[in-house]
């Protein structure tokens, strides 16, 4: 069972600080995780970590 399949959304401030400080497939995972709740907090959380990484992490 996935945290997205779950619909867990606590876990995005989580995913959040994956994407910033994680391993390269870590920062990808917890990208495509948060792009996949579609919550308000999750599309505010990926506009932040598109201002912090590089594009290729959303491309």
């Amino acid at each position: 069972m996935f945290i997205r399949d779950r619909n867990y959304t606590p876990a995005a401030r989580i995913l959040f600080e994956v994407a910033q400080t994680g391993m390269p497939n870590g920062r990808m995972a917890a990208i495509s995780a948060l792009k996949q709740f579609r919550t308000e907090e999750s599309k505010r959380l990926l506009k932040e970590l598109e201002a912090l990484l590089p594009e290729h992490y959303f491309t």
